[in-house]
């Protein structure tokens, strides 16, 4: 089966790339366990995500939501990383729900209206900005750079 998607942990931030099509169900469902745990681990996570244009399907991003509902607070940040105008209105899409599914918790840690605390869009080349957002020193950009190449290698390689 050809890999859509890849992900690794660094320091702290785990970097989540999407190939140009929708990961498998097996594939996403990896991912979403890796990232429970990584989520265990730290009590709350900063999360990049790379996207070439195959976003999770409908169906997975409703298996993220319904498991991360079951959370008792905000699971920390997801910066995005695109250039494609579907993503873009995904990103948007699940900011603008967040009320619905943290309720309580989201008033009380939302800093202007409009804004999302956990989802941000940037350009596919906006690692610096990206990081500045997750809050993690910028010193690490270079290896958070050399981390989304690998990655981008290993869906390449399939």
């Amino acid at each position: 089966m050809k890999r859509t998607l890849a992900f690794a942990l660094t320091e702290g931030l785990m970097v989540l790339v999407h190939g140009k099509e929708p990961p498998s169900d097996a594939e996403w469902d990896r991912y979403l366990d890796a990232w429970f745990v990584f989520l265990g681990q730290r009590g709350e996570s900063r999360l990049l995500v790379v996207d070439a244009g195959g976003p999770p399907t409908s169906a997975q991003r409703q298996r993220m939501v319904e498991r991360v509902r079951g959370l008792s607070r905000p699971s920390g940040r997801v910066a995005i990383l695109t250039e494609a105008p579907f993503a873009r209105m995904v990103v948007n899409a699940l900011a603008a729900t967040e009320e619905s599914w943290l309720g309580g918790i989201y008033r009380a840690i939302k800093r202007t209206p409009g804004e999302s605390y956990v989802y941000r869009a940037f350009g596919k080349e906006d690692v610096r900005r990206a990081l500045t957002w997750l809050e993690l020193p910028l010193l690490r950009e270079a290896d958070v750079r050399r981390t989304i190449a690998a990655l981008e290698a290993e869906i390449a390689r399939g």
